[in-house]
């Protein structure tokens, strides 16, 4: 059981959050009519999103033997059977397609969020087989996985996804995902420790741009959506005194993963990472404060 669990990866289960956005944003997520649905289909995705690591995992099994740390996952180190690891693969899917068809699977903004789970799931099997050895399509891979969360949490609660919200998040997860490979780089340069082979088309001063790059877009587009006209309207004329919060934890990453050289993994760095929390913890309480209270 403990390696099952090891193997489904639950700590990941974070990044299904994003489903909340949507709601977060829209002013939404305060009516308790919503949070039935965006559980589920929190859930949904976590099933769903654990399948897709237990998939990965039976096909770089290979690979991972030979690799100094992740020959000891649990299919890689034969602690979990192929056997069992297909059929923990399948009750995963049957789970999130369970949770999907749950009341109120007849609503067409339901159908429309499980179409996106679906998709979800059908981009990364294409990730996990092809997508991944591909520069940085690789990473657009990744990001659209973080995309589809935000647009099924905005079908699952009745809120479109504004146009600021979705660059916003595309950016966003580009950024994280880079900062991912800029860890496999490392590992490939320093250690010989990584077994993804995308990485030697990269390169620190390639990455090191991308950084810089992606992070003053995000800057602009917060900046420009606090400041456009219905976005004042909506949340607060007040709001853009949320930016520098914005700014300040980009560049934080940013020293973490350039100048320290540590936590490229962004999950790693949001678990254990206190700076990052204080900041995340002090924007989302601002926001709040701003959109929903004053």
């Amino acid at each position: 059981m403990k390696d099952s669990i090891k193997l489904i990866r639950p700590q990941q289960w974070i990044k299904n959050l994003f489903v909340l956005l949507p709601a977060f944003f829209g002013h939404e997520i305060l009516f308790p009519k919503v949070w039935g649905r965006l559980g589920i289909l929190f859930f949904a995705f976590s099933f769903a999103s654990s399948a897709i690591y237990v998939f990965n995992d039976i096909y770089d099994r290979q690979s991972d033997r030979n690799h100094p740390k992740k020959r000891y996952r649990p299919i890689a180190s034969g602690k979990v059977s192929l056997v069992q690891a297909y059929i923990l693969c399948g009750v995963l899917l049957l789970g999130s397609l369970s949770l999907m068809l749950l009341p109120p699977y007849e609503d067409s903004r339901w159908q429309i969020a499980t179409l996106i789970v679906g998709s979800y799931v059908l981009i990364n099997i294409v990730y996990s087989l092809w997508g991944k050895h591909w520069p940085v399509l690789d990473a657009f891979f990744v990001a659209a996985g973080f995309v589809l969360r935000v647009e099924a949490g905005g079908a699952a609660a009745y809120t479109e996804v504004s146009h600021w919200l979705f660059l916003m998040i595309l950016f966003l997860s580009l950024l994280l995902a880079f900062g991912k490979r800029q860890e496999d780089l490392k590992l490939a340069t320093e250690r010989n420790e990584t077994s993804r082979p995308v990485v030697k088309h990269y390169s620190p001063a390639f990455l090191q741009s991308i950084f810089s790059t992606i992070s003053a877009i995000l800057i602009v587009l917060y900046t420009l959506y606090c400041l456009d006209n219905a976005t004042m309207e909506q949340h607060s004329p007040y709001l853009y005194t949320s930016i520098p919060l914005v700014a300040l934890g980009l560049i934080y990453y940013l020293r973490a993963v350039i100048v320290e050289g540590k936590y490229y993994n962004p999950t790693e760095m949001l678990y254990k990472d206190r700076g990052l929390q204080i900041i995340v913890l002090c924007w989302g309480f601002l926001f709040f404060l701003l959109s929903y209270v004053f």
